[in-house]
Formats: structure tokens, sequence, C-alpha cells
């Protein structure tokens, strides 16, 4: 993907380039190719069996233990930790568009900033362009405190549903075992089980946020993918056949050390 991107970039026109903000490119493209792998990684790889995971304790309560309410308890608190989770998200991309989008800012205004040191200074707007950095980096700051508030209300919601699920599973447990409908040992099992239900849920919970932010990162990757180049080669067009290399027969051409440097010659 990095390759591809990186290609594509290099395919557009010299006046896309002036147009656009490298600070901004640069930024789409890391972020971009992150989030695509971490959608691969965590929808193939963890999703699938952390559901087989959340699955299992249900079928445990009313096979093994012969526990409908304990596994209809379970159920529910499964519903609502889900429900939860997918309607406190939608809330949360958009936070995280926001804050993407003054990351982006104030990252590409210093980039420019400094870029254009000299015109900066011919017209003396060292100034105007603090101001305009620093109200970048305050509303990224604004959208990061927001957006912290609101995972911080996700997860405490999540934890209310998690202890009142399991203290309603240990009362219907208790009241079984006093009517000798299960043992002292199944009852230890029990909370064993209730216990371990919610560290798959939790990690649900991290996928479902990851891959929606990753959707979030990706969408400006899929904007600098779609724009087209200016020139193409046409289909079943063949290399430019020349009956000498110019830039070799004349000892000119290009290199880059590596470290900053670039050097061109033209012979």
């Amino acid at each position: 993907m990095s390759d591809k991107v990186f290609t594509h970039v290099h395919s557009l026109s010299l006046e896309w380039h002036l147009r656009k903000r490298m600070g901004d490119v640069v930024r789409y493209m890391d972020r971009g190719t992150q989030a695509a792998d971490n959608v691969v990684s965590y929808l193939f790889l963890f999703l699938i069996p952390t559901l087989g995971e959340c699955v299992a304790p249900f079928v445990i309560f009313y096979q093994h233990f012969g526990e409908p309410d304990i596994a209809s308890v379970c159920l529910l608190s499964f519903n609502l930790y889900l429900i939860s989770t997918y309607f406190f998200t939608p809330w949360r991309r958009k936070l995280r568009e926001g804050m993407n989008e003054h990351d982006n800012d104030y990252h590409s205004k210093t980039t420019e900033s400094l870029m254009y040191f000299e015109t900066v200074k011919y017209f003396t707007a060292e100034e105007r362009e603090r101001k305009s950095y620093l109200e970048s980096v305050t509303n990224y700051q604004k959208f990061g405190v927001t957006n912290q508030l609101s995972l911080s209300g996700l997860n405490f919601f999540q934890s209310f549903i998690i202890h009142t699920c399991r203290a309603a599973c240990m009362v219907l447990a208790a009241n079984s075992v006093y009517h000798h409908s299960i043992s002292v040992g199944d009852f230890v099992a029990i909370g064993s089980y209730v216990a371990q239900l919610f560290t798959p849920l939790t990690v649900i919970g991290s996928i479902y946020n990851t891959v929606i932010m990753a959707f979030v990162n990706m969408q400006h990757l899929g904007d600098l993918l779609a724009e087209t180049p200016d020139v193409q080669d046409v289909p079943g067009a063949v290399p430019l056949s020349l009956p000498y290399d110019p830039l070799s027969s004349g000892g000119g051409g290009y290199s880059s050390d590596g470290e900053g440097g670039a050097a061109t010659e033209l012979l």
C-alpha cells in the first residue's frame, strides 16, 4: 500500500504538487497506510476469534449448568455493551475527524511556514503566522479534550454494565445454591466464567473503535488515490525508443545522497 501511494503521488502533475500543501499530503500517506494495516489486522485476526469467545459462556451457562436466567442476564448485558459502543462511536468518530483536521492544519502550517521562512521575513509576518499556528493548536486541543471525555464516559457506562451483570449473576447463582440446584463449586465456576465473559467484550469495543478510527484516517488517503494524473499512457502504449540515452551519453544524471542533498547534472 505504501509503495502504491508513493508511486501514485509521483505520477501526479507538477501543478497538483504546487497546489497542495505537502505537509498535509505526507500526513495523509502516513496515517492512511497505517490505518489500512490496522483494518486488515483487527478485522480478520482478532474479531472472529473474539466473537467465538463471547458466545461460549452463554452455551455453557444454558447447557452445562442449566441456568437459563444467568445466560439471559449475560446475553442482555452483552447486547447493552455492544449497543452503547455502537451509539458512542459515531459521536467519537466526528470528534476524531475534527482532531485529524486540526492536527493536519497545524502541522501543515508549521511545515509551510518554515519552508517559506524567507517570505515570512520579507513581509514581517511572524506575528500573523504565530497567531494562525496558535489557533490551530488550540482547536486541536479542544477536540482532543472532548474526545478524551467521551472515551471516559463510554468506559464508565461499560463498567457499569459489567459490574451490574456480575452482581445479578452472582445473586442468581447464590439463589440456585440455596435451592440446591447447583453446588458451591458450580457457583465459583459461574463467577469465573462471568468475569471472563467481559474480557473479550473489552477487546471487541477496542476493535470497533480502532476500525472506525482507521476508516476516518483512510478517508483522506482514498481522496489522494482518487486524484487522476493529467498525463496518462493510452492502453497498449509501448516504451519510447531512442537511439541513445540523452542523460547517460552526456555524462549527466540525478543522484540523492539520502541526507537531504540532491544533485542534478545535465550536459
